[in-house]
């Protein structure tokens, strides 16, 4: 019958568009949603649909869409347990942070008690982010408690517990996050790890209360929401954001807001001069370049030094810093190579740090032929060592002599380099201590047959430990970038230090700039000496993975 017809075709439709869903294939999934909702507006898989576009539009950050897409699927269906798991989502859409707009919006125009009930649930909410807990417990006094079902007074009591518990201190942070637009994954990333943290916050004496701003990656929308919470008096600390640039913005205007930003990312030299206020979780170019040419110079006692970097300012910042360390100790690179973009073909800067190796050589002891490990096209019987006791070899005769002439080369990457650069330095048969900076630390690309062995020995000067992620990931069971583990050292930061600060009676500013050995789970931090995070560690690459060779502040002062 026709009806079948149509019964099987919206049920094919539902499951296909639940695999494109699957498939992380939103836009073919949507398609096929507005189509099924449109040539079938009263399909019994209307509820369905409507559940399945709010979690696409949870996927991509789209929380307002998502918040009014699932009220609409509450509103099509009387199955009580459909209901339950669409008030769920409801709630995670509350979580994730939605406009504080929508909830009093639909108030104004809804007459159904229930969602009535719901709305003014996600007023609380929202005006709890907002830092505004007077208006908060105005909205809760409006809930009739014995009218909510059970999974709604459940989040009732959960707010309720949030606005009058006397074991808990209270403190808004403002959080401005990229959670749409390009770099919407990492600012998902760093929000999911604030929320575990705030879900795994067990001190009884402060609770952080965050209030999420989408900057969308946007220089205005990051200044527009540092402008508002500016305005908020309730707020004691501030945190991100991630890119650079959005960062300067920031730092511009954190010193006319009298709190606390915390900057996770930003690595810009001199950005925490402009304002007492910035504090940088990671570690400014200067400060790695510093510790880099202490390390080459004090630990490794190397002489002869060689560089590779990047001809950007990222390179040329690190470099800058890593000579001038080298000078102080009467020392300079033998060599300093740069190149620009993608680094797919080095084989000029490595040819020419190759000479210099050469030229530095000692012709009778690095160049020892008969030790020397040479890739020969002659075989062992054709060999005259009358003719080679009396030729000297140049530069030209082989380029699979191993030359050990250069101690270190200091060679910092950017993210994603590594596996050009990886792959090309073995060629070039330099017998040199490696040292690279955290874009290094990727395991799965050192861990290929063609790279890893080469790099046995290299040390890597990092802020974060991007190298204990891969068992990190296994401790969480789940796999996450290191965005999320910056963020929680963001927050259990925070919290530790409000409670000294409210334990001492000492501003929370003070505290932070105190600060000279907080163990994160993903870094150590060290604001003593600036508000620029100095404490770094170096850590040895075994062919297989990475130990910790030592704390550089252990040793050496700045």
């Amino acid at each position: 019958s026709p009806y079948e017809k149509d019964y099987f075709k919206e049920e094919i439709a539902l499951l296909t568009m639940r695999v494109k869903y699957r498939l992380n294939d939103y836009r073919s999934s949507k398609e096929i949603g507005n189509s099924l909702l449109h040539d079938h507006p009263n399909s019994e898989y209307g509820t369905d649909v409507l559940i399945t576009l709010g979690d696409i539009f949870i996927a991509e950050g789209l929380y307002n869409a998502a918040f009014r897409t699932y009220l609409k699927s509450y509103k099509k269906n009387d199955n009580k347990q459909y209901k339950k798991n669409i008030v769920r989502r409801i709630f995670l859409s509350l979580q994730m942070g939605i406009s504080p707009s929508i909830p009093e919006e639909l108030l104004s125009i809804e007459i159904d008690p229930d969602l009535i009930q719901i709305l003014l649930l996600a007023k609380v909410h929202t005006e709890l982010q907002a830092g505004q807990p007077t208006k908060a417990v105005n909205s809760l006094s409006q809930i009739n408690v014995k009218d909510l079902s059970k999974i709604n007074r459940d989040y009732y009591l959960k707010l309720e517990d949030k606005l009058y518990s006397n074991t808990r201190g209270r403190a808004f942070v403002g959080v401005v996050l990229p959670l749409t637009g390009k770099d919407s994954k990492i600012g998902m990333e760093f929000l999911d790890g604030l929320k575990y943290a705030e879900a795994n916050n067990f001190s009884k004496n402060i609770e952080l209360s965050i209030i999420v701003y989408d900057n969308a990656g946007n220089a205005l929308t990051t200044l527009e929401a540092f402008q508002a919470l500016n305005k908020n008096p309730n707020v004691v600390a501030t945190i991100g954001p991630i890119s650079e640039d959005n960062s300067v913005i920031a730092g511009s205007i954190a010193e006319t807001s009298g709190v606390p930003l915390i900057l996770p990312t930003a690595t810009i030299n001199g950005l925490s001069e402009v304002s007492d206020n910035i504090f940088l979780m990671n570690s400014n170019l200067t400060t790695r370049g510093n510790i880099a040419g202490q390390f080459v110079d004090e630990m490794l006692e190397a002489e002869n030094i060689a560089v590779l970097a990047p001809a950007d300012k990222f390179g040329k910042s690190l470099v800058e810093a890593f000579t001038k360390k080298l000078k102080s100790a009467n020392k300079e690179p033998q060599i300093v190579e740069w190149y620009s973009g993608i680094p797919m073909n080095l084989e000029r800067q490595f040819k020419s740090i190759r000479t210099t190796a050469w030229a530095l050589s000692d012709t009778t002891d690095s160049l020892n032929l008969m030790s020397a490990k040479i890739d020969s096209i002659f075989s062992e019987d054709s060999l005259n060592v009358d003719i080679l006791d009396e030729e000297v070899m140049t530069a030209d005769d082989s380029s699979k002599v191993i030359l050990n002439s250069i101690d270190a080369i200091y060679m910092p990457i950017h993210q994603g380099h590594l596996e050009y650069v990886g792959a090309q330095f073995p060629a070039y048969n330099l017998d040199a201590v490696v040292i690279g900076n955290d874009n290094w630390a990727d395991l799965e690309v050192l861990r290929k047959e063609i790279i890893g062995p080469h790099y046995k020995g290299m040390y890597i000067i990092s802020n974060y430990n991007d190298y204990q992620i891969e068992m990190l990931n296994y401790n969480f069971d789940v796999k996450h970038t290191g965005y999320f583990y910056q963020a929680i050292d963001c927050y259990n930061l925070l919290v530790e230090s409000l409670m000294e600060a409210n334990a001492s009676n000492k501003p929370l500013m003070q505290i932070l700039t105190n600060l000279d050995d907080f163990n994160g789970l993903f870094g150590t931090y060290n604001f003593s000496n600036s508000n620029v995070n100095s404490s770094l560690n170096i850590v040895q690459f075994d062919g297989f993975d990475f130990e910790k060779y030592v704390e550089p502040y252990q040793y050496f002062q700045y």
